[in-house]
């Protein structure tokens, strides 16, 4: 009597099925046998040799640090889509933009752009979080004190990135002071030293209380190897 029951051609569809589904999702190859003796089909998995999207990767960063220093300054829920958008240029944009350079291991340019709902949201939350009367806030986005708060958030924001790309990747940077602007109209930014650099533009989108702000970066084209 057979002590192993056949296989049937479901079973074997099956089997092929979920390494071919394995194979899609995250590359690499398979090495398929079959043991007579055991009646066993196996496959030996072989993974691809990765190499980092690192633009992507500090993009993602910048949306992990933005979203953790606002929701702290504010008390509120700091969202991000997960979508990374390639783009082709980068512009401060109404209602008030703000832009800082950074340079060291890594160098690029951080345009954050704030709706008017958006500023006052940080801003308001952020100054009754603190406990100060909301008799005393700003009222309009085109006041100093709402541009001069966001450009000190902005500061903070790109400090923390600064700090968790370094924890990651041993790599450091500094940056200039963060200058913030209301705005009625777009204004085109790019570095001046990046005319001879290859780089790399992303836009990434965020909300407070269902009010958008986007930050867009301008990024040498560099990889991490690790």
């Amino acid at each position: 009597m057979d002590r192993y029951k056949p296989l049937s051609p479901h079973d074997v569809g099956e089997f092929y099925q979920q390494i071919t589904e394995h194979i899609l999702k995250v590359g690499g190859t398979a090495e398929l046998s079959y043991s007579a003796v055991h009646n066993q089909l196996s496959a030996k998995l072989t993974q691809p040799q990765l190499e980092g999207n690192s633009i992507d990767d500090l993009a993602r960063i910048f949306c992990q640090a933005t979203s953790e220093v606002l929701s702290m300054a504010t008390g509120q829920e700091i969202t991000f889509s997960k979508t990374i958008q390639k783009v082709a240029s980068v512009h401060l944009k109404p209602d008030v933009g703000s832009f800082v350079e950074f340079t060291g291991d890594y160098t690029g340019l951080l345009i954050t752009n704030f709706s008017a709902d958006a500023a006052m949201e940080l801003y308001r939350n952020q100054m009754l979080y603190m406990g100060l009367p909301e008799s005393e806030l700003s009222a309009h986005y085109t006041s100093e004190d709402v541009v001069d708060t966001l450009g000190e958030l902005i500061n903070q924001m790109i400090g923390k990135a600064r700090q968790l790309i370094e924890q990651k990747y041993g790599l450091s940077a500094y940056n200039s002071q963060p200058k913030a602007i209301a705005l009625t109209e777009a204004v085109k930014l790019t570095i001046a030293n990046f005319q001879d650099t290859e780089y790399e533009l992303r836009r990434l989108s965020f909300k407070i209380n269902g009010a958008p702000f986007q930050l867009e970066l301008q990024l040498e084209k560099l990889e991490f190897r690790v």
